[in-house]
């Protein structure tokens, strides 16, 4: 494996990284030779002392080193945003985009495509892709400490074509409560 990264110092206001890992692996799922590259990426940005900003793009790819075809890919970016509204009130916001593609699986020595177990009866590997968006809300209030109200919500959304942002279809939805009180005795 061959692997290359440059990143700037952690300075006070941002820092950045950048990356690659290029090699020979193994597919697991057809137990195939592969030549796997692997990209990476960051940008962490503080703007002000109340808000931060982070920002990640992975990205993962196998070729098949029999064929030369792409056989499968990931490709994930994320964005964080963090805002201290007061001292004891808190919001973040996480968006994370996945997208994966795989080609049929194929026999190695012969190219033909693999039969998969389906629930107990076995068909042929067909390519599957899956292209969802999740985005996550927190707002977090801690009067004092021990004392917290967490508020939040998540949605999960999906669309055909990678990365398109076109035709955004809702898959979930998510709402969640948390308190928590400490409760202080007087010690005697």
């Amino acid at each position: 494996m061959t692997f290359f990264s440059i990143a700037t110092p952690q300075f006070r206001r941002f820092s950045a990284s950048v990356g690659t890992t290029i090699g020979n692996d193994v597919d697991f799922l057809e137990t195939s030779r592969v030549r796997r590259i692997d990209y990476n990426a960051s940008l962490d940005l503080r703007p002000s002392e109340r808000l931060r900003v982070s920002a990640t793009y992975v990205s993962t790819g196998f070729t098949r080193r029999v064929s030369g075809e792409r056989s499968a890919f990931t490709r994930i970016p994320r964005v964080k945003v963090e805002y201290q509204l007061a001292r004891p009130l808190f919001v973040r916001v996480v968006s994370q985009y996945t997208a994966t593609r795989r080609e049929p699986l194929r026999d190695p020595r012969t190219g033909t495509i693999l039969l998969v177990n389906n629930g107990g009866t076995f068909s042929s590997s067909t390519r599957s892709a899956s292209n969802s968006l999740r985005t996550d809300w927190l707002f977090s209030y801690r009067p004092t400490p021990g004392t917290v109200l967490f508020l939040g919500y998540g949605g999960s959304l999906s669309e055909s074509d990678p990365l398109a942002f076109q035709r955004l279809r809702r898959t979930s939805d998510s709402f969640f409560l948390k308190a928590s009180y400490v409760f202080r005795l007087p010690v005697f």
